[in-house]
């Protein structure tokens, strides 16, 4: 009697998954918004718990709906099993702080644990790609409307605080943003495609790269160039001779190309070059550089202390100049010493070495990067979780990835002609825009808005190569 109930109450379950879904997916720009309204009022944890509870929802509701809760079980497990080590290992050298580390633990879990419910979405409605790529129109429509309203009503937002470039509209994260609007696109090209109305190609095309060019980031401008190469390779892949759209998108990349000088882009860089070149002429003009033997620093450690002290100075209080400076090499180079990511990247590496072999095997915790009133936290993703999460974490998350990777070669090795297909080939430039973006920019492994991004991505790849493609899945 009870499995029968349960078996009913399953499947009026699954009959809600499509609208499930849809809803899923547009929430996510209308949290993003509210989360920089309650941000600008004074505190935006009201959104951050609504997006746990939202994690917890689907992950409980695909959990109820799946045919295969083992898989469910055996991935929790092995979770559980990681975080109990490096919990332990974090107690043994002495924790700073629990509920920040855990609180931080529970952002990277996410992109997986969503890849796992969206294979069972995937597995349990048919409609379940039609319904992603609707949803990616709907949110880039929300996006604009947000970037038009944001610019009428004056409340301007800029990617740049200084030198005040670069468009973002009311999201709360704006290099999480930048990357959501990236992602998006390959989907919605060939949404568009497949609808056949060479207006909603064009159309879509002029709106999202729009979006890429006034955003400011390198990585959303240098993506216009690499989406266009990329969808007009996979249409030539597939024989397809659809002119009007080799034409529109080599004629975007050829505007922005021409537009390039007046790019938001490009005014950040030549401001920060300048930025850099009045600097550097400060430290040329305020500090000596004796001729000395060329293996030995160039200047004295008291030298080095006021040149890198702007930059360093909650880390030379922690570590010491001498340290300091052989990290960095001894550089006196302006754009080095400005360089945030370059100096969180140091922080971390220097943590790191101080570590100790369990410490390495399990990472250290998230407190370990707050020091001298600075948060230190890498903005890239990959260096991120080696040093949080040690050789193991690292391995689990990395080899996670690579399975999926492995889905697409033996897909691509067994069954071309069925896999090499534009839907494929649009998937898989999703894909690469992610992990590059992981790889070169990062917020996009360890921010939930994006991650849910990148588990579509994956578990669109288990849905292309396994239940459409038929490749076994252990890939026997």
């Amino acid at each position: 009697m009870a499995t029968l109930k349960f078996q009913q109450t399953k499947e009026r379950l699954t009959r809600i998954l499509p609208t499930f879904i849809m809803v899923l997916l547009i929430l996510q720009p209308i949290l993003d918004v509210l989360s920089y309204f309650l941000m600008e009022w004074g505190d935006n944890t009201i959104t951050t718990y609504l997006r746990f509870l939202m994690f917890g929802v689907v992950f409980f509701y695909s959990f109820l709906i799946s045919d295969r809760k083992k898989v469910y079980i055996v991935f929790c497990s092995v979770i559980g099993v990681y975080w109990l080590l490096h919990m332990a290992n974090c107690f043994r050298i002495g924790y700073q702080s629990f509920f920040d580390d855990t609180a931080y633990f529970l952002r990277v879990i996410q992109m997986p644990l969503w890849t796992l419910s969206f294979i069972t979405f995937f597995r349990k409605c048919k409609q379940t790609p039609k319904l992603i790529q609707w949803s990616f129109v709907i949110n880039y429509l929300l996006i604009i409307l947000v970037l038009i309203l944001n610019v009428a009503t004056g409340h301007i937002e800029y990617t740049y605080s200084y030198p005040f470039v670069g468009l973002i509209g009311w999201f709360a994260v704006s290099s999480a943003q930048s990357a959501i609007n990236v992602v998006l696109i390959p989907l919605i090209l060939h949404r568009a495609y497949r609808s056949g109305s060479k207006v909603f190609f064009a159309g879509a095309v002029l709106c999202c790269y729009s979006v890429l060019f006034v955003c400011g980031t390198r990585f959303d401008f240098y993506s216009i160039f690499l989406i266009s190469l990329a969808t007009i390779v996979v249409l030539v892949l597939n024989l397809k001779k659809s002119w009007f759209h080799y034409g529109t998108l080599l004629l975007a990349m050829v505007l922005c190309f021409a537009l390039k000088g007046y790019a938001p882009m490009t005014t950040l860089r030549n401001a920060e070059q300048a930025s850099w070149e009045q600097t550097q002429e400060q430290i040329d003009e305020e500090i000596s550089r004796p001729s000395q033997d060329p293996d030995a620093p160039r200047l004295t450690y008291e030298q080095y202390d006021k040149l890198y002290r702007p930059n360093y100075g909650a880390v030379i209080d922690r570590f010491g100049i001498e340290r300091v400076a052989e990290a960095l090499d001894y550089t006196t180079d302006a754009s080095v010493l400005a360089n945030s990511r370059s100096k969180k990247i140091t922080v971390a590496t220097m943590v790191w070495e101080d570590s100790d072999l369990l410490t390495h095997l399990f990472g250290y915790e998230y407190e370990s990067l707050v020091f001298g009133g600075e948060i230190f936290d890498l903005e890239n993703d990959f260096p991120s979780l080696f040093f949080f999460y040690g050789y193991v974490g690292f391995a689990l998350y990395v080899g996670f990835l690579l399975y999926f990777f492995g889905l697409i070669v033996v897909s691509l090795i067994r069954r071309w002609k069925q896999t090499m297909c534009v839907e494929a080939g649009m998937v898989g430039i999703m894909l690469a825009l992610l992990m590059g973006g992981a790889l070169y920019t990062g917020h996009i492994l360890r921010h939930p808005n994006v991650c849910v991004y990148m588990s579509v991505a994956l578990a669109y790849v288990y849905y292309l190569t396994v239940i459409k493609g038929n490749v076994s899945p252990f890939f026997g």
